[in-house]
């Protein structure tokens, strides 16, 4: 569905739980990427859900997949007025999004910080100056979801803002073991990008603060429902695979580090 909305050149393919592909035969250099994120990054993500969601060390191993990569391409600059059509800003269907573009080109849509008491603004994301490409890390609306609302899931939208070309990676995260309890998000999304749609066009006729507690209500969408929580149950209590050395090292590590973590904010 999505990338039939795309206007700009694109590559989509479809990543199965055994690792195979749709299309199978990927691009080298796409292929080449997937496979050092599965091996070097997917752990170090499982470590910080896991340390995030309060869940034991190595609970969530191998549980973190890539779902989908979508390449974008746009050759020339894009309109400005483009992120006010409609769908341009959503939240992902993924528990994590890895984004990797060679200029950067996410717009995100919220608060400038917690603290900032100005209506949510569209801005850009900057980096200063960078001579590599980026890469960005969201949460998603599931893994909103699956934190009852403490990790937000991030409305965002891209464009080209430079008259270079830009090239775009996009890589959705998902837990095979929990797809099955999406089931009440299935259509968030789609209503979710209408209200953002909606509050864009009407906001500046409210105030800031009925402006700032309408799209509190958007951004909420993901929070709601607890369909998570057997399945949760279920992912938690599996048995797990023989762990290697080196893994309970690793593991061992990790549970110094919460203990210690947990001493040093009681002082």
């Amino acid at each position: 569905r999505s990338a039939e909305m795309y206007s700009h050149p694109h590559y989509l393919a479809f990543i199965r739980e055994d690792g195979s592909t749709d299309p199978p035969d990927l691009p080298f250099g796409l292929q080449r990427l997937l496979n050092g994120m599965r091996q070097q990054l997917l752990p170090f993500l499982e470590d910080v859900l896991e340390f995030g969601l309060g869940y034991e060390a190595g609970q969530l191993e191998n549980t973190l997949q890539m779902t989908t990569a979508i390449v974008h391409y746009y050759p020339e600059m894009t309109q400005q007025e483009t992120l006010l059509t409609p769908a341009a800003f959503h939240c992902d269907d993924s528990f994590l999004t890895l984004n990797v573009e060679s200029t950067p080109g996410i717009h995100g849509l919220g608060a400038v910080s917690e603290s900032d008491e100005s209506r949510p603004r569209i801005r850009r994301f900057s980096y200063g100056e960078v001579n590599s490409s980026i890469i960005n890390l969201f949460v998603g609306g599931y893994l909103q979801t699956l934190s009852q609302g403490r990790w937000r899931s991030l409305l965002h939208s891209g464009s080209n803002p430079s008259n270079e070309d830009r090239l775009s990676i996009t890589i959705f995260l998902g837990m095979p073991q929990l797809h099955g309890a999406i089931g009440e998000h299935v259509h968030t999304r789609g209503e979710q990008e209408r209200r953002v749609y909606d509050w864009l066009s009407t906001s500046s006729r409210h105030d800031d603060w009925l402006a700032t507690a309408n799209f509190e209500e958007i951004q909420d969408m993901y929070s709601q429902g607890d369909s998570f929580d057997p399945a949760v149950r279920e992912l938690l209590e599996r048995p797990r695979e023989h762990i290697s050395k080196s893994r309970q090292r690793h593991l061992r590590a990790m549970r110094n580090a919460r203990q210690r973590a947990l001493e040093l904010s009681r002082q």
